[in-house]
C-alpha cells in the first residue's frame, strides 16, 4: 500500500485494509504519519513528533474508538481556546497602547559615544 499523500488519500483502499487486516492498516498509518512528519521544516518536527505521541496515548488509553475520537476532539478544541484567548489579549492590547498616549513608542534622540583614545 502507497503510504505517501502526495499521490491522493484513497479512503476507500484504507478502509479496506483496517477490515482486512487492522495491524496493517496501523502500521501503514504510522509510516504515513512518519512520512508525513518528516515533510516539515526540521525545527518542527520535534514539536509534531511529541503530538503525535500525545494523540497515540489518547488512542490506546480510551476504552473505545468514540471515547478516543472525543478525547481528541476536546484536545483540539482546548488548543483553538487557547489560541484564540492569546489573539484576543494580543489584539486587546494592541487597542489599549493606541488608546493611551503613554504606551505609544517614544521617539528620543540618539546621543553618539566617542571612543576614547
Amino acid at each position: 500500500m502507497d503510504t505517501s499523500l502526495e499521490n491522493g488519500f484513497d479512503f476507500d483502499e484504507w478502509r479496506r485494509l483496517a477490515d482486512s487486516d487492522p495491524a496493517a492498516f496501523e502500521a501503514a498509518r504510522n509510516d504515513a504519519i512518519r512520512a508525513l512528519i518528516r515533510q516539515i521544516p526540521e525545527e518542527r518536527q520535534k514539536r509534531m513528533t511529541g503530538l503525535q505521541w500525545r494523540i497515540d496515548s489518547i488512542r490506546a488509553m480510551a476504552p473505545n474508538p468514540t471515547a478516543s475520537f472525543l478525547s481528541l476532539s476536546n484536545m483540539m478544541w482546548e488548543s483553538f481556546y487557547r489560541q484564540q484567548a492569546m489573539l484576543k489579549s494580543l489584539l486587546d492590547f494592541d487597542e489599549q497602547k493606541k488608546s493611551r498616549p503613554e504606551m505609544q513608542r517614544k521617539i528620543a534622540d540618539v546621543v553618539p559615544f566617542h571612543q576614547a583614545n
